[in-house]
């Protein structure tokens, strides 16, 4: 599933700088309204409730050419969705502290 990329931010959009390495591969991703790129890179802007589950979108880059979809198995939870992504990823945090407790 295609993920929409804007110029420009507005209202529910969130700024993404891709930082580009030597060898013109992705080295780190920022996101924030407040953050301030640093390097070589690509900024564009993303709707939040997708900057907010990036790790399950692909980034390909091509000649500065951006194309984004969400990875194969995964879902993007729009905004009036976005509680279930919430709540499962409370339960996760909340498994992994249960864990993390157990083993002291």
């Amino acid at each position: 599933m295609p993920v929409k990329i804007y110029d420009e931010g507005g209202r529910g959009r969130e700024r993404v700088f891709l930082k580009i390495n030597d060898k013109g591969n992705i080295a780190s991703i920022a996101t924030g309204s407040h953050m301030v790129p640093v390097g070589k890179g690509i900024q564009f802007y993303l709707d939040d409730y997708v900057v907010e589950q990036i790790h399950k979108c692909e980034l390909n880059l091509k000649c500065l050419e951006l194309d984004i979809k969400v990875k194969e198995g995964e879902t993007i939870y729009k905004s009036e969705k976005n509680d279930e992504y919430k709540r499962q990823k409370e339960i996760k945090e909340l498994k992994k502290r249960l864990e993390e407790l157990k083993a002291d």
